[in-house]
């Protein structure tokens, strides 16, 4: 499924959707990673209809919200790839992260093991450039949020309070992600603590900050493999691509 998903997603450079369409292999490398319980005591095919539902709620209520906020923004053209460079990156993404989500399954990383995946396919970008550039961005992002996540541990009470605290993160973090001209280390930067702080809300804060910047780590590390290899078969080409309409 994740081999699948991900591959689904390569291809999808294609019509310039990465880094538009993210959000789809990344939510199914969570719920493979921690299969979620919906409904106590229900059946698998009861908490699966329910987590459909949900996620498409969710869906819908991320379009709605934004196409509010995009309404009177401009949207730059996205570039879109050649079609063997959308092959080559379809099919090394489905074998990178579907030999990762089998570990992971198998050895049951959890969380951790799912970030691994979403740093993989944050950073395995069509343009060679561009892949480099956001490793380095996202290592630089993590480690700076990591910090931060660490002193807000020390000062705040945990439970509640963590996550009033990351609220405040994840405004900021949709802030930078709506100001084209800010970094992307500054996204991270601001998404590292707002996550951290979320999900070590209800056990700690600290471990969960030192799996975000290791599983951050060990993504960069195979990111940087899949375009060695997409280099090696000369299929990835960073420059000349056109722009979709």
């Amino acid at each position: 499924v994740m081999a699948a998903s991900a591959g689904l997603y390569g291809l999808s450079s294609r019509r310039g959707l990465v880094g538009v369409a993210t959000a789809a292999p990344i939510s199914v490398a969570f719920t493979l990673a921690t299969p979620p319980q919906m409904l106590a005591g229900a059946t698998h095919l009861q908490n699966a209809t329910v987590l459909a539902l949900v996620s498409l709620a969710g869906a819908l209520w991320g379009v709605g919200v934004g196409a509010l906020l995009m309404r009177k923004r401009t949207r730059p053209q996205v570039p879109v790839t050649p079609l063997k460079a959308a092959i080559a990156l379809g099919v090394i993404l489905a074998i990178a992260t579907g030999i990762t989500m089998s570990i992971v399954v198998a050895n049951d990383l959890q969380n951790g093991g799912a970030w691994i995946i979403l740093t993989i396919l944050v950073i395995s970008l069509p343009a060679l450039g561009a892949t480099w550039r956001k490793a380095i961005e996202r290592l630089i992002g993590t480690i700076i949020g990591f910090c931060i996540a660490f002193v807000v541990s020390l000062v705040a009470p945990s439970g509640w309070v963590d996550v009033l605290i990351s609220l405040v993160f994840f405004a900021l973090t949709a802030y930078v992600k709506l100001d084209s001209p800010k970094q992307y280390w500054q996204f991270t930067m601001f998404l590292t603590p707002a996550v951290v702080l979320a999900a070590g809300s209800s056990t700690n804060v600290l471990s969960t900050d030192v799996w975000r910047v290791i599983a951050t780590v060990i993504g960069a590390a195979i990111s940087m493999g899949i375009v060695a290899v997409l280099l090696w078969f000369n299929k990835l080409k960073p420059v000349k691509q056109s722009a979709a309409a």
